[in-house]
């Protein structure tokens, strides 16, 4: 039996999340009540604890229960280094008192283990959205008590150590309550010879806007204290785990006005002394830079914005002692004497810190106009300062300025584009926000719509996805993702929950990711194993051919059997050739 040892310490990560994700609370969820009557069975009250493995792409509601034929059998096939997912419910007529969830060790034929700390059970919550209850918050597997006449969804995380022995691995997940009424599905888990990755080593380009003001609000404490820290490493590692590769920071006050229901203020402090010239404070900047890479995110630091909404620029008048607002257009005299003395001194800060090279300008749905006139200024100022554009209109004509440009998803891809973008070392990107409806990572869209992100990157050659908020919260996201004072759609603003909390949408968002490095793993096998290799990689290229916009959860299963298919068969063809079968 081979050492164990590091499969364990390999799994003390996701042990770490739980914990992480871990807050006080009762044991009722306390949760929205239903805004419709709940649905009682007519047959509620003879069932005690019923129980099925479910589909990870649907959503079930509380307060029915679901139309399932009952089993209890789960199979998942995954690479080594690999996160799977699995979705059972429990329903009750007479409702449950401290429910636990638990899990085993899984075990292989051969003695081989994945340790127990591996698979990681939650509890499904709900929050309001769309005027219904929307099954997608993942709470830590304390013990709850579940209400009479109610479903309860519980989600599974199974995560395989990169050193797995590959081969075929059996376990449990057991659900118990106080009276020992219980259930046990039975788990068996495929581990491929295949690897995947660190998300560290994702190439994915994932960019996640973080929001640490509304982390502050959200958690009652105040920004930049000790504490708050402490909530800003759990999201940030929570994120790098995703693959996140960009630090969101900001450069002037509101970079995109009021939008959200907290605003964001600025890194940099910029002061106008009485002579005329310009002194900056970069030490919360510089902070939160550093604090990002010890939480993983170190490939680029994007700093909002040149060109604010609102063009309303801010800074310390040492003259008056007052802290002033100025209006300023791109292309102005007086937009030009606010940011050249900026750019200048940012540049050399930059350099002396060793950032310069992975910073960037970012621009968020700029017009053409404003966009040249705030680039004839950089490259007049610091040529080499790279720019990131996200571009809700063709500004194809600045796109060889510009380092970081994603397209919205709207926009008809160019793949010869966005592959000769990658051999220059440029990021070619796509976003979804609060369009189109589908796909997308709402509350209320198919949990394979997330997935599918991943897949259409991969297929239309983008190097990575934009989401413009991670966590820039409603008042009360556990209570309701909607937004009511601007028409967002329910849940736009944010892919995680507090505490942090993890949620179906990012975790399926995380999957496509994965299946993004995997077909990108695969890819670079084929291309090295020369004619050998032709035939596969049409097979995989066939695959994403496939990758269409419409039936998204049927799309994305099909595609991920085939994608499993053509790596069973190369680890079965790889095999043959280190040990030929023997001539009869």
């Amino acid at each position: 039996m081979r050492k164990t040892g590091s499969r364990i310490l390999a799994c003390s990560f996701i042990t770490a999340v739980v914990m992480l994700h871990t807050t006080a609370w009762a044991q009722s969820l306390r949760e929205p009540d239903a805004p419709v009557k709940k649905i009682i069975p007519h047959n509620a009250a003879s069932i005690i604890l019923n129980a099925s493995v479910a589909s990870v792409d649907r959503r079930y509601e509380r307060d029915t229960f679901p139309d399932l034929q009952e089993t209890k059998n789960c199979s998942f096939t995954a690479w080594r280094g690999e996160r799977v997912h699995g979705q059972f419910v429990i329903w009750t007529g007479t409702g449950l008192k401290d429910v636990t969830l638990s899990t085993t060790d899984l075990m292989s034929t051969s003695g081989a283990m994945i340790s127990a700390k591996c698979v990681v059970p939650f509890y499904v919550r709900y929050t309001l959205g769309k005027e219904q209850l929307q099954g997608d918050i993942l709470e830590p597997a304390k013990p709850i008590d579940i209400p009479a006449a109610s479903t309860r969804p519980i989600w599974l995380s199974i995560n395989v150590p990169v050193d797995a022995v590959p081969g075929t691995y059996s376990g449990q997940l057991q659900v118990k309550d106080a009276s020992d009424h219980s259930v046990h599905f039975n788990l068996k888990v495929e581990v491929l010879s295949q690897v995947l990755p660190g998300p560290k080593d994702w190439t994915f380009h994932l960019d996640l806007w973080q929001h640490p003001w509304a982390i502050a609000r959200i958690h009652g404490l105040k920004p930049w204290s000790p504490d708050h820290w402490a909530k800003l490493k759990d999201v940030l590692t929570l994120v790098a785990n995703a693959g996140q590769k960009c630090l969101t920071t900001t450069i002037v006050d509101r970079p995109w006005g009021q939008q959200t229901y907290d605003a964001f203020d600025t890194m940099v402090r910029p002061t106008r002394r009485t002579d005329g010239t310009w002194t900056y404070d970069y030490s919360l900047f510089d902070k939160y830079v550093e604090f990002g890479f010890k939480c993983g995110i170190s490939q680029q630091i994007n700093c909002y914005s040149m060109v604010p909404f609102g063009n309303n620029l801010y800074y310390q008048d040492e003259a008056s002692g007052e802290y002033k607002k100025i209006t300023a257009k791109p292309g102005t005299a007086v937009y030009d004497d606010y940011w050249s003395p900026f750019l200048k001194d940012f540049t050399t800060h930059l350099k002396k810190k060793g950032w310069f090279d992975i910073t960037t300008i970012a621009m968020d749905e700029r017009h053409l106009e404003d966009m040249n006139s705030m680039i004839a200024l950089i490259d007049s100022v610091s040529p080499d300062f790279k720019i990131t554009l996200a571009a809700n209109k063709n500004l194809t004509s600045i796109i060889d300025r510009v380092h970081d440009y994603c397209f919205f998803s709207g926009f008809k891809p160019d793949t010869v584009l966005n592959l000769k973008r990658a051999e220059q070392g440029k990021q070619t990107t796509t976003y979804v926000c609060c369009v189109p409806k589908r796909p997308n990572t709402f509350t209320f869209s198919l949990p394979a719509e997330s997935t599918w992100l991943g897949w259409y990157a991969a297929s239309k050659r983008y190097t990575g996805l934009l989401r413009w908020a991670l966590c820039s919260y409603t008042e009360d996201p556990l209570r309701t993702t909607d937004y009511p004072r601007r028409s967002w759609p329910t849940g736009d603003c944010f892919l995680i929950y507090p505490g942090p909390r993890s949620s179906i949408r990012f975790e399926r968002l995380r999957e496509g990711i994965q299946d993004y490095e995997k077909i990108r793993v695969l890819r670079e096998t084929f291309e090295k194993q020369g004619e050998y290799g032709k035939a596969h990689l049409a097979s995989l290229n066939a695959i994403l051919q496939t990758i269409k916009n419409s039936d998204h959860t049927k799309v994305v299963n099909n595609a991920k059997t085939a994608l499993t298919e053509l790596a069973r068969k190369i680890t079965i063809q790889e095999i043959e050739q280190e040990n030929p079968p023997e001539k009869k």
